[in-house]
């Protein structure tokens, strides 16, 4: 179960430094 949760975390993570540097790059 902790497999579970851990993966999708890491998922979103690694989705959101993806956003926050394509944001960084455009401004």
């Amino acid at each position: 179960m902790g497999l579970d949760i851990r993966i999708p975390l890491g998922m979103i993570f690694l989705a959101i430094g993806g956003i926050m540097a394509l944001f960084g790059i455009f401004t």
